[in-house]
């Protein structure tokens, strides 16, 4: 077998990195970083065939794989592929969404010291009892009159966010929706002023903030530092569910 890894460039891969967003049904939270230009990018060729490819930090973590990809019809080289690549690449570390299931496998093979960093949460099956628009327990959110979830206007202040809270008059939170990921993934993100907190009003937001996203055709995920419990407790109680980890390890 004719094994090549190779720099390379976007344009070269995007229809590869077309075929693997195809094959995941999950956000995936790299996705906008070669892109971005935050990693280099690596083609993998098997009989001079284009078949895979990769990416690699360059910024934040560098040295660090963050996307792998070999076609189905393949897929018996991943492992080879890879060494190759790390190889060619230098990389000393990588990382994998749990639940993506090729590079967590290559993850758990190929990486010591695997430690979670992020939870990564999601929508609740369909026909869950789970309902986006209303409030949780002891929330503001869809009980209290004087809770406002509406778009920014220009002049508001508080936090950053195309959607915000007004609760007392003034605004006490604000979020939104970010849409650099595979489609029709967004990622919800949220922010509410410190002298609001712990009544409930972040699990209100998220709950609206799925609610506008699932109306659009967007599927709403998010994701939380693993060590983070305010911020776990807020998505659940918002109605999220926890549907995997990002996982990263040193190269063995």
């Amino acid at each position: 077998m004719s094994l090549r890894v190779a720099k390379s460039s976007l344009i070269v891969i995007d229809e590869l990195r077309r075929q693997r967003r195809d094959s995941i049904h999950c956000q995936i939270i790299r996705d906008s970083i070669l892109p971005r230009g935050l990693g280099d990018s690596y083609l993998i060729k098997i009989e001079n065939e284009d078949v895979g490819y990769a990416g690699v930090w360059t910024r934040h973590f560098p040295g660090r794989v963050m996307e792998f990809y070999v076609s189905e019809h393949v897929e018996s080289a991943a492992s080879d592929a890879f060494d190759m690549l790390v190889s060619v690449s230098g990389a000393h570390e990588a990382e994998a969404q749990t639940n993506i299931p090729l590079m967590a496998n290559l993850l758990e093979e190929k990486c010591t010291d695997i430690k979670d960093e992020n939870l990564l949460f999601g929508e609740p099956p369909e026909g869950s009892d789970d309902t986006s628009s209303s409030g949780s327990p002891g929330s503001p959110g869809g009980h209290d009159p004087a809770f406002v979830f509406r778009r920014r206007r220009p002049g508001d202040t508080g936090p950053d966010g195309a959607w915000v809270v007004e609760l007392d008059h003034k605004i006490v939170a604000a979020g939104g929706l970010l849409r650099h990921y595979n489609a029709p993934f967004a990622d919800i993100f949220m922010e509410v002023i410190p002298d609001y907190r712990l009544r409930g009003i972040g699990s209100s937001l998220i709950r609206k903030l799925r609610q506008h996203a699932t109306e659009h055709g967007i599927r709403p995920a998010a994701r939380c530092d693993i060590d983070n419990d305010a911020s776990r407790k807020t998505l659940e109680r918002g109605g999220m569910i926890c549907c995997g980890r990002l996982q990263a390890g040193k190269i063995i």
